[in-house]
């Protein structure tokens, strides 16, 4: 039986580019949260993590009740768009 070993070099390559790559987004996307967190606090759109039911406790922000139901309604809206928009795709289609 032959072990062929020439892909192991370039996958492990690869996997450790990767990880270092999302080390470098994560890192970005943290300097560019912060201010993006303190506009979100300042216009109420999310709570701090102490007052919300749902938090992100890394980046101490999350969503009262109110705040869930207004996001699950939005995400249901969108949900139905799309479901209207594809149907009506699908109809011009036959």
């Amino acid at each position: 039986m032959e072990n062929n070993n020439e892909m192991d070099a370039p996958i492990a390559i690869i996997s450790v580019i990767s990880f270092v790559g999302m080390i470098g987004v994560g890192s970005l996307l943290t300097g560019v949260f912060t201010p993006v967190r303190g506009w979100l606090l300042e216009k109420k759109i999310v709570v701090t993590a102490q007052e919300a039911m749902v938090s992100v406790d890394q980046w101490g922000i999350g969503l009262d009740l109110p705040r869930i139901v207004l996001a699950g309604a939005l995400l249901l809206g969108a949900l139905a768009l799309l479901v209207s928009a594809g149907a009506r795709r699908r109809k011009g289609e036959k």
